[in-house]
Order: C-alpha cells, then structure tokens, then sequence
C-alpha cells in the first residue's frame, strides 16, 4: 500500500470518531462544533476553529467517490457526514470575528494561520463537493470566505514562510 492510500484509508476508519467529537445538538449554542473541550467539556472558554477542519473532512468522505468503503460499512451514510459539514460549516462561520478571523490557541488571538488553513480547509473541500454543496452552505461558506479573505489580504507572517504560501493559497480560493 503506498503513503496516499495508507493516509486515505487511516482517515476513513477515523471517520466514526471525528463524528462523534462533533457537538450534534441542533440545540445547542456551540452545534457544529468539533472542538470537544469547548462544547462538552467546557474547560476552554473559546472555540478553536482548526477543530472545524474535521467538518471539512466529513463533507469530502460524503462524495459518491468513498461509496465503495460506505458499501463495506466503514463510512457512516453520505448524508450523515454531508450534515455534519454542513453543521461544521456553520459553527465555523458563526465563531468568525466580524472583521474576518478566528482563534486557535487563546481567545481573542484573531490568528493568522488559524484563518488561512480553516479557509484552504473549507475552500478545498467545496471545490470538490461541487454540485454536491448546498446552495445554502455555498451562501454561508461565500460570506465568510470573503470576510476572512478581507482579513488576511493586508497582512503578513514574515517570520514563518509556510504561513505566507498558505495565505497566497487561501485568497487564491477566495
């Protein structure tokens, strides 16, 4: 098995356990999220938005492309996971900061990567949902795009040279 299949399929038996670290709780103020120490068990007072990478992953696993592992009993049903991006999407949205950009390791940080690979992360995926992405969801998924874009554009991480590609990555999926 070479490193991209290992990798693939490492993900999709994960799949069960990034579902269940997901606040599934339409009535909860934090539904949507993957942040488990945030949502359940309240030790962190701000919801760290690389969490919602795992939402990102979900959505990808629901492509007709992974129906031969659903047919094996290995992926939770399409729609199950296309519902958690979907929540995963929307939570990622509701804890962006008006101006465009989110937290990662303490509140009120308004990070610089945080924000660029959430973007790439969600970016990405709807790329390849395509026609499969909700119109509702692109909506959502649009607004903040744009909002973060507008965020990170003017700024910079000089001293981490990944950090400048990924920006260039994340607005050129603007």
């Amino acid at each position: 098995m070479d490193d991209l299949s290992y990798q693939a399929e490492f993900v999709i038996d994960a799949s069960w356990r990034m579902a269940a670290m997901q606040d599934g709780n339409p009535l909860s103020p934090s539904y949507g999220s993957f942040h488990y120490a945030y949502w359940r068990d309240k030790t962190s007072e701000f919801p760290d938005a690389r969490f919602q990478e795992a939402g990102a992953t979900l959505g990808l696993l629901s492509l007709p492309q992974f129906d031969a592992w659903r047919s094996e009993g290995r992926l939770l049903p399409a729609e199950k996971l296309y519902a958690a991006f979907s929540a995963s999407l929307r939570a990622w949205s509701r804890f962006q900061y008006p101006e465009g950009c989110w937290d990662e390791w303490y509140k009120g940080e308004r990070g610089f990567a945080v924000t660029e690979f959430t973007m790439i992360a969600f970016g990405l995926a709807a790329r390849y949902l395509g026609t499969n992405l909700r119109q509702d969801d692109r909506l959502v998924l649009t607004a903040a795009i744009r909002r973060a874009a507008a965020w990170l554009a003017p700024r910079h991480d000089r001293t981490k040279a990944n950090h400048e590609a990924a920006a260039a990555a994340a607005l050129a999926l603007a």
